[in-house]
């Protein structure tokens, strides 16, 4: 329903004697739970089925979630809820980005010896091949946007990358899971330097760089991404 800062007080926060409650005094609500919690299980058995008949999936990692989502509403003491993930202004986009995604605040992550990190990189890599990490650089750092304020008035916020990766090549190790970092745009140098350490793939995109012979090895290869032209018309160079 409406967003979590809207209910009722007492279900505000999870962990509220109210929300362990819920399911005993609401029947129609835990009838609900159970018939998404069956979803989620026919779901996973279906991804299974996916990787016994050869077929290697990649799920994806995005790089937060939404401030009125479960996500926020769980996790909603380790997070900056006054703030959004962007992208400072460049020529790709003059204006700037907000992606409108409330980023964990590196000292509280750590607090919390990075279980949510952990959580969502195990629930990712389930039933998957590989796992590609959306905005890779979000592990290093950060560009943070007060909300109401512009893109032009956010500012870099440094995260424990080192930390951060050894969670993630722990968790893709015990799921025998491959790893991509999606490294286009503007990437510090370290930043590749500390993916190829851990075996972690870049990302080539031939709609930026149409020179596939001078990629180097270790790279997922794409011909475009979720937010380019589509394949067919790269191809046919009809999706300018």
């Amino acid at each position: 329903g409406a967003c979590w800062r809207q209910w009722p007080a007492a279900l505000r926060h999870p962990s509220s004697p109210a929300v362990a409650d819920l399911a005993l005094h609401d029947h129609a609500f835990a009838r609900a739970v159970e018939f998404h919690a069956w979803l989620q299980s026919l779901a996973h058995r279906q991804l299974q089925s996916t990787a016994t008949a050869g077929v290697h999936l990649i799920a994806d990692l995005a790089v937060g979630s939404a401030p009125d989502g479960a996500d926020a509403w769980m996790h909603q003491d380790l997070l900056a809820l006054d703030v959004r993930i962007g992208a400072p202004p460049d020529p790709f986009n003059a204006a700037g980005q907000d992606w409108g995604l409330p980023p964990f605040v590196p000292s509280r992550l750590r607090a919390a010896r990075y279980q949510p990190l952990a959580e969502m990189v195990r629930s990712a890599c389930v039933g998957m091949g590989g796992v590609r990490i959306d905005h890779v650089m979000g592990l290093f750092r950060q560009f943070w946007v007060p909300a109401g304020a512009g893109p032009a008035e956010g500012a870099y916020v440094r995260m424990p990358a080192d930390e951060m990766l050894a969670i993630v090549r722990l968790e893709a190790t015990r799921a025998g899971a491959f790893v991509v970092g999606e490294d286009l745009g503007t990437v510090e140098p370290q930043v590749r330097t500390a993916m190829a350490d851990s075996g972690m793939l870049g990302t080539k995109v031939w709609w930026f760089d149409p020179h596939p012979e001078q990629w180097p090895r270790d790279n997922l290869a794409t011909v475009t991404t979720h937010d380019l032209p589509t394949v067919a018309g790269v191809w046919t160079d009809t999706d300018g």
